[in-house]
């Protein structure tokens, strides 16, 4: 199973962001919990376009300027991170991961309100433009005596 948004997440981990499922969410934010939550935007596709995704990463956090000042660098790594890149398989859910992938820069931060403990809740939105193929590993280096075989037929 292939999900951008978790590749965006592991990729994220990978850069030291936090860790999935303890301070990394995806489609949920536990009630009281704190870090950083990606969710899937829907949009219709054209048939013309390179496949793309949509998303949205909300922060909550302690404070409200620690929520804000969090979510800054996440936006700025990914603006710093602008061009093609491969996403990797998010370790433990899915199988495989993206190559071709370019993380466009994301929005600028909105307040999308607050929680039920008076926290801001910040948010920035982006797109994911991506290969419609998978990040398979190089094929198997046949053993000295078969490559011999397959070239002899």
């Amino acid at each position: 199973m292939r999900v951008l948004t978790l590749s965006v997440l592991q990729f994220l981990q990978n850069n030291g962001f936090g860790t999935i499922d303890q301070d990394l969410f995806w489609e949920k934010l536990g009630l009281g919990r704190d870090g950083l939550y990606i969710s899937d935007l829907g949009a219709s596709q054209s048939r013309t376009t390179r496949p793309n995704t949509g998303y949205s990463i909300y922060c909550r956090a302690k404070d409200d300027l620690t929520a804000y000042a969090k979510l800054q660098e996440v936006a700025d790594f990914i603006r710093a991170s602008y061009g093609v890149c491969n996403l990797p398989a998010a370790e433990g859910y899915t199988d495989d991961g993206f190559s071709g992938v370019t993380l466009m820069p994301p929005s600028t931060i909105s307040n999308n309100g607050q929680d039920e403990n008076g926290r801001v809740i910040y948010s920035i939105t982006g797109q994911v433009y991506y290969s419609p193929t998978t990040n398979t590993p190089d094929p198997p280096v046949p053993v000295e005596g078969e490559a011999i075989a397959h070239r002899l037929g």
